[in-house]
């Protein structure tokens, strides 16, 4: 993850959070740092994540880069391929998939050129707006995975049954 933030710093953006590095939660830990360009238009962050797989840990680093616009619709540029599952992203985000060794400078570089193109201003943000919105986004995200059936919301029982069954 280090590579990545020396690079976001090196390119003129300062650090605006970061998330401290969690203990596993199930079988997943990860952290974040995130950092803003000079007019607060864009918030690059630096997403680690381990997963422990029973057999092997895999680690992946993303860089997303996002900007709020005038007219309600975010702007991403992130570093991943598309999902399989096809748009896991809520209405009103705007994603362009990068693939995942694409430089750092070149992923600001994609996401200014969008911001030029998209036809409506950035909104500037500072700390505690980040905080906010990604509190406000991680709900919606969440209720959007549960009515495109992605995530299913499942009782105790049924969570348990498949537990058991899984280890049969």
């Amino acid at each position: 993850m280090e590579p990545r933030a020396a690079q976001c710093r090196n390119y003129g953006l300062t650090l605006a959070l970061c998330s401290k590095p969690s203990y596993y939660i199930g079988r997943m830990r990860g952290y974040s740092a995130t950092f803003l360009d000079a007019t607060q238009t864009t918030a690059a962050t630096v997403l680690w994540r381990q997963l422990y797989t029973g057999r092997e840990v895999k680690t992946r680093i993303w860089l997303i880069c996002s900007s709020e616009l005038s007219d309600g619709r975010r702007l991403v540029t992130l570093t991943e391929d598309p999902s399989p599952l096809g748009n896991l992203f809520r209405e009103r985000v705007d994603v362009e998939h990068l693939p995942p060794d694409k430089p750092t400078g070149e992923v600001l570089a994609t996401h200014r050129r969008r911001l030029e193109t998209v036809g409506v201003s950035a909104i500037a943000e500072d700390k505690d707006t980040i905080i906010a919105k990604t509190l406000e986004r991680l709900r919606e995200e969440f209720e959007h995975l549960v009515a495109s059936g992605i995530l299913v919301p499942l009782s105790q029982k049924e969570a348990a049954r498949l537990i058991r069954d899984s280890w049969n």
